[in-house]
Parts: C-alpha cells; sequence; structure tokens
C-alpha cells in the first residue's frame, strides 16, 4: 500500500508537467519541418555543431529514436559535429522533460539541466571536428536521399474548408502527441514505479554517509546512468528518489545527463558511425561537462533531497491540474502499452503508416 500510494503521489507532481511538456514537444514534431532544418547542418564546422545542438535540445525524443533522425540528418550532409552535437543534446532533455524536472526537482535541475546538454553537445562536435578527416570514413551519400526529390512534381493543393483544415490539424497534433508517448510511455512506466519502490524499500539515508555526495557521488551516479537506458522523462522521478535519499543535487544532475544520453546499444552505434574519435569526443564531453555543472550545482547550496520538491512534501498533490492530469496519463499508459501488449501486429501497422 505504501508503494501504490508514493506511485500515485509521485503522478500527482508530475502529472500536469508532463501533459504540458508532450503538448509542446507534438507542437514542435508537428510543425517543425526537419527539410528547413538540414540545410543548416552542413554549413561550417562551428556554426552547424551549435545550431544542431540547439536544434537538438528541446526536442523530446530519446536515444533510441534519435539515432535514426541523426543519420538521416547525416546522410543529407550534417557534419560530422552537428551528428554528434544532435546525437547529445536531444535525448539529454525535451520540452517535455524540461517541465517535468522544473515541476519535481525544482528551478535550479530545470535551468541547469539543458544548459549542461547544450554545452556538452557543442564541445563534443567542436571536439570531433577539430580531429583530422578519416580518410576511411565515407562521405554521405547526399545522391540518394534526395535524388528523387526533383524528379516528382506535387499536385497543387486543392483548397480545403476551413473546418475540414482546422480538423486535420488537431488530427495531426493528436497523432504526433501518441507517437511521442509512445516513445516513452513504457519507461515512464518503469521510471515511476522505480522511484515509488526506491522509496519505499530504501532507508531515509541510504546515499548518506559520502556515498551520494561529492565526487564520489558524482561517480556513483555516473555509473549508474552511462550503461543504463533511461529516457530523459523518466529519468526525472528516478532522480528525485535518489535525492529523497541522500543523494546531492549535483549527482542527480550527473544521472539525469548520463543517463539519457548514453546506454551501451547509443555508444556501438556511434562507434560504427562516427568512429573512435567520435566516441571519444560523446564521452569525454559528456563526463567532463556533468561532473563541472554537478560541482557547481552543489557549490549553489541545494541540499540533498531539496530540489523543490521531495517525495516528503508534495506541491501539486491538491492541485485541480494534478487531480484532473494524473488519472489521465494513467488512463494513456493502460490504454497505450495495453495496445502494444495485446494488439502488437496493429501496432507495427500503425508505426509503419505513420
Amino acid at each position: 500500500m505504501n508503494f501504490f500510494s508514493e506511485l500515485w503521489i509521485i503522478t500527482l507532481d508530475a502529472a500536469p508537467f508532463l501533459c504540458l511538456g508532450l503538448f509542446l514537444g507534438a507542437l514542435l514534431h508537428r510543425y517543425v519541418k526537419t527539410e528547413w532544418v538540414t540545410p543548416l547542418l552542413g554549413r561550417g564546422k562551428i556554426r552547424s555543431t551549435m545550431i544542431a545542438a540547439a536544434i537538438g535540445t528541446p526536442l523530446p525524443l530519446c536515444s533510441c529514436s534519435v539515432v535514426p533522425t541523426a543519420l538521416a540528418i547525416q546522410k543529407k550532409g550534417a557534419s560530422r559535429g552537428a551528428t554528434l552535437a544532435f546525437l547529445i543534446s536531444t535525448p539529454e532533455t525535451g520540452v517535455d522533460s524540461i517541465l517535468l524536472t522544473y515541476g519535481l526537482l525544482g528551478p535550479v535541475l530545470a535551468v541547469a539541466r539543458p544548459v549542461a546538454a547544450l554545452l556538452s553537445a557543442i564541445m563534443a562536435g567542436l571536439m570531433l571536428e577539430s580531429f583530422p578527416d578519416d580518410p576511411a570514413e565515407s562521405e554521405p551519400d547526399k545522391e540518394s536521399c534526395c535524388s528523387g526529390d526533383s524528379a516528382h512534381t506535387a499536385p497543387p493543393a486543392v483548397p480545403q474548408p476551413l473546418i475540414v483544415r482546422v480538423f486535420e490539424e488537431c488530427r495531426g497534433i493528436w497523432q504526433s502527441l501518441m507517437m511521442l508517448f509512445d516513445e516513452i510511455a513504457m519507461w515512464l512506466l518503469i521510471g515511476l514505479s522505480l522511484s515509488a519502490l526506491i522509496s519505499v524499500m530504501l532507508p531515509s539515508d541510504f546515499f548518506g554517509g559520502g556515498l551520494g555526495t561529492g565526487l564520489t557521488g558524482m561517480l556513483v551516479a555516473m555509473s549508474i546512468g552511462l550503461p543504463m537506458y533511461v529516457c530523459a522523462t523518466a529519468s526525472t522521478p528516478l532522480a528525485l528518489a535518489f535525492m529523497a535519499k541522500g543523494m546531492s543535487a549535483g549527482a542527480a544532475l550527473v544521472f539525469l545527463l548520463t543517463g539519457p544520453a548514453t546506454n551501451v546499444g547509443t555508444m556501438g552505434i556511434v562507434l560504427r558511425v562516427l568512429g573512435k574519435k567520435g566516441m571519444f569526443a560523446y564521452l569525454s564531453a559528456i563526463i567532463f561537462v556533468s561532473l563541472i555543472f554537478g560541482v557547481m550545482v552543489d557549490a549553489a547550496g541545494l541540499a540533498p533531497g531539496v530540489g523543490g520538491h521531495s517525495l516528503d512534501s508534495h506541491a501539486h498533490g491538491g492541485e485541480l491540474a494534478a487531480k484532473i492530469a494524473g488519472p489521465l496519463l494513467w488512463a494513456l499508459l493502460a490504454w497505450r502499452i495495453g495496445r502494444k501488449v495485446y494488439a502488437p501486429h496493429e501496432e507495427a501497422v500503425h508505426v509503419a503508416s505513420a
């Protein structure tokens, strides 16, 4: 019963910010076109790297879905640095996880998280661009991805009545929202459940005595986050649970940065696509920047378990928005996860058509 009580309380804290973030993410996905972005990612090593990092920061894509997107922009002419910067900044944060961080962990971490993600992505991209080109690497196949664009001319659009256009836009936003939610649904369920389990099972001083504070705490958080796959949204309630058990805010930030950005699968893809130099820039930038920001956050005096909220003080549990968004979030989780479990073939057809 304590587990379900904690799970519901965390849900009430997280749901309003998560729902708002997912809606904003759906708008970004719906209206930000890749053909507007990709031409900017091959112009100049420094400029393209910084643009790719800035574009990736608000996008709500996890590390499993950002890989094909990054490979696509590379094939369309993006530089090596821009590709790597996009691979780092995109999964580390998103508009949904930033709002969720603010709701659960407070404004300090909500600001530090995207800034650190942006800087680590820029650092990695510029570091990779500073290395000499590997002659063994093949050039992006610009012709194959673009050769069909000019071969067919789209027929002129037929004007539609206003009500039809409004309906189509609403349907498109809804489809984008469901696509983004499907990407994080299972991991969000795992993240919320683990957070409640940690709050019930672990003693309140589990990360006390130096295990969760200082440089040792950051290295512990990094050792958890580097090999583990967890999306930016699901990592946030986990960080809240760690802080409630004595982990410092700086160490929690290290986990928030390393967990979503790195995992064994993504490391293998980076090594294959960008080589050993890309892997070195990828890991060294994430580790260096996360440690620097962890030290800065701890120096700001944010005490363990006081990220803005903690599992013992729930500021949003009694608000109307939380009472609406909480049940809505669990209804969506049950629907979308159940849909994948009980109708996997229909889900595959749906994804393929999307």
